[in-house]
C-alpha cells in the first residue's frame, strides 16, 4: 500500500489480516510544503488472491491492520497501492476503501471488525477494472486520510463484482 506522507455464504466473505506478507505501499506527505514519502509495508514474499480485493468472492470486505512501527511517520495519505504478482483485468461494479486507526494489533476473532462509524471513506468507485499488468497498482484517494504516528492503520477494501476469479494475486 502506498501512503502519500468468515464466510457465511459463497458470495460474501469477510477477511481480517494483520500486517501483510504481500507488500503494501503508502504515499505520505508530512506537511503541505514537503515532498511525499513512499512507505512500503510488508516483504512481498508471498502472494494471495485474498487481499486486497478478495476476488475469489463476488462480494467482500477485507480489513487489515498495518502496524504503526511499519509506517513510523505522520502525514496525509493520498494514495495506496498493492504489488500485483499475477495480473488479470478484473472488473468490479463497486469498490470502496476506508481507513481508520486503532490501538489493537490483532483481531481477537473473525467477527472483531472496526465499526464503520470509526472509519473514513477515502475512495469510492461504481465501476472499476484492475489493470492487466504486474507491479504496483495504485489508487489515488478521493479523500486523503490524516494519519498520526503511534496508532496502527486500518485499511478496509469493500467490493462487489459480477463474477469471482482466482486472479489477480498480490
Amino acid at each position: 500500500m502506498v501512503i502519500s506522507i468468515r464466510n457465511a455464504m459463497k458470495n460474501k466473505l469477510y477477511l481480517i489480516c494483520l500486517g501483510a506478507l504481500w507488500a503494501l505501499s503508502l504515499l505520505v506527505t508530512p506537511t503541505a510544503f514537503s515532498q511525499p514519502t513512499t512507505i512500503v509495508i510488508g516483504t512481498g514474499t508471498s502472494t494471495s488472491n485474498i487481499s486486497p480485493y478478495n476476488n475469489y468472492y463476488k462480494n467482500s470486505w477485507t480489513e487489515c491492520i498495518y502496524p504503526a512501527s511499519a509506517i513510523n511517520q505522520s502525514g496525509v495519505i493520498t494514495q495506496i497501492g498493492w504489488n500485483c504478482a499475477t495480473p488479470y483485468a478484473y472488473n468490479m461494479s463497486y469498490l470502496e476503501v476506508y481507513m481508520g486507526t486503532t490501538t489493537s494489533t490483532t483481531h481477537s476473532s473473525t467477527s472483531d471488525w472496526m465499526p464503520l462509524s470509526a472509519l473514513t471513506l477515502v475512495y469510492s468507485n461504481t465501476s472499476i477494472t484492475l489493470p492487466n499488468t504486474s507491479g504496483w497498482q495504485y489508487i489515488t484517494l478521493d479523500n486523503p486520510f490524516e494519519y498520526t504516528t503511534g496508532e496502527n492503520l486500518v485499511v478496509v477494501v469493500a467490493k462487489r463484482a459480477p463474477s469471482y476469479n482466482s486472479y489477480p494475486t498480490y
